[in-house]
Formats: structure tokens, C-alpha cells, sequence
């Protein structure tokens, strides 16, 4: 199976059930890093996909993040990662340069 991850987006919410499970039946699962803003993100997570919620701290967030990184770079590297850009919390490049 391919894995996906994606990287700070608002909230993993019921209308996104519907897209992981036509991905999963591709063969793509999924890592999901999310704010949880409306407080639902983990509602029926399709099996095989994961949600994390992301610490509320900048810092404690982009330790959560590359720790995950390095710990999923051993065991496998992910197929895709998608990130979305922040105004005040863009640590895209950084993702970006560590993934490289």
C-alpha cells in the first residue's frame, strides 16, 4: 500500500471520509496532521489511515512533525506529502528541505 501524508490542514471532517475511501481502494493510505479545529477530526477514520492532531505550541508542532518524519523515513518513505502554507505557522520550507 502507497502512503500519503498530509500536513496541517483545519479539520479532518465527515466530508473528508468519502475522499480517503476512494483513495484507499487505490491502494493509498493515509497520515493526517491536523489543527482540529472543530474538534471532530477523528470521527470514523476509514481503517488503515491514521489522524494526529497537532499541538497547539509552534515549536512542540515542528518537533511533532519532524519527529514523525524521522520515524516513518526508517520504515518507509512516504509516497507523497502534501502541506498546507500557514501565515503565521509556515514551516513549509522547512518540511520541505528535510524531505528532500
Amino acid at each position: 500500500m502507497l502512503k500519503a501524508v498530509i500536513l496541517g490542514i483545519d479539520n479532518f471532517s465527515r466530508k473528508n471520509i468519502k475522499q480517503i475511501e476512494y483513495m484507499n481502494r487505490y491502494n493509498i493510505s493515509f497520515d493526517i496532521f491536523t489543527n482540529n479545529s472543530l474538534g471532530d477530526s477523528q470521527i470514523n477514520i476509514p481503517r488503515g489511515n491514521k489522524v494526529y492532531i497537532l499541538k497547539k505550541s509552534i515549536l512542540s508542532r515542528l518537533f511533532q512533525i519532524l519527529g514523525y518524519l524521522l520515524r516513518k523515513f526508517h520504515t518507509y518513505k512516504p509516497n507523497k506529502i502534501g502541506t498546507k502554507r500557514s501565515k503565521n505557522k509556515g514551516f513549509t520550507p522547512v518540511f520541505v528541505e528535510f524531505i528532500r
